[in-house]
């Protein structure tokens, strides 16, 4: 940036005429410069402060538009879940018509057994789909368990893990 000296000076060059002694305040470029440089900095300073507030504007736009998309989208993936739980329940009512909360629990056993020796998405979803089932039979909505449960669990301190490689949470 140049100061007001070096104007002077190149303004005193330019016209060929000797230096006046420099004191800034009596100088007509150095008042000139100062008020140039007063309102440059005033416009540079307001645009700042412009920019700063539609970029706050902006971003709370932003967010709002994000925290609906996301409300939008979990909404869209409940009527999902709750739509596969539906049609899950009532296959299994119709296929397992003497089904109790017991026998499903029992099932449910096996399936996780299975699901430990073989560890694929097909056992994963047999122990999805009975755990539906229990959940119908107890008047439970799993997807409501599942959220309620999982704020619990992140608020929770966890242990080191056991011989098994296993942690619990602190007790």
């Amino acid at each position: 940036m140049i100061t007001p000296r070096q104007a002077c000076l190149e303004f005193h060059e330019n016209l060929s005429r000797p230096i006046p002694k420099h004191n800034g305040k009596d100088c007509p470029v150095c008042k000139e410069f100062e008020a140039l440089m007063n309102a440059a900095s005033k416009d540079a300073v307001a645009q700042r402060d412009d920019a700063v507030r539609e970029a706050g504007e902006s971003r709370e736009k932003i967010s709002l538009l994000e925290a609906r998309l996301n409300e939008t989208l979990r909404q869209l993936q409940e009527k999902a879940f709750d739509v596969l739980q539906a049609e899950i329940n009532v296959w299994q009512r119709k296929t397992f018509p003497e089904s109790t909360k017991e026998t499903v629990l029992k099932h449910l056993s096996r399936e996780v057994k299975e699901l430990c020796d073989h560890q694929n998405p097909e056992e994963a979803a047999d122990c999805t789909m009975l755990l539906l089932a229990f959940s119908e039979k107890c008047g439970i909505c799993l997807l409501d368990a599942v959220r309620a449960k999982f704020e619990i669990c992140k608020k929770r301190e966890w242990g080191e893990p056991d011989a098994e490689g296993v942690r619990e949470h602190v007790r």
